[in-house]
């Protein structure tokens, strides 16, 4: 029978840099979730609710990818995707509907 991730028993390979991963969603068990997996696969993952709480982090810390959710109240992933790519072309970008399916910028 083959191994099954768990909390005792995670068989990944680990990067070895650790790459910098801003979560962005307003469902606290999805980003907490994502948050968990990034961190057991060995990357650095923040977490923030919003898109605007995105963007004030990215004014004083810089990511190598960040993972934005598509619906969001007030200031929508797509919005965020726009605001980021004008502020910083090279900036990659993973926008996801519901964390289910992704979109990759």
């Amino acid at each position: 029978m083959a191994a099954q991730p768990d909390d005792n028993n995670w068989n990944m390979s680990l990067p070895t840099k650790q790459y910098r991963v801003l979560v962005v969603d307003d469902e606290p068990l999805v980003a907490r979730a994502c948050q968990i997996l990034l961190k057991r696969s060995g990357y650095d993952a923040l977490v923030v609710d919003n898109g605007m709480a995105a963007l004030e982090k990215l004014k004083s810390e810089s990511f190598d990818v960040i993972i934005t959710d598509f619906y969001m109240p007030g200031f929508s992933g797509d919005e965020l995707v726009e605001e980021v790519k004008r502020q910083n072309p090279s900036q990659r970008m993973i926008l996801s509907p519901a964390m289910t399916t992704l979109r990759i910028d």
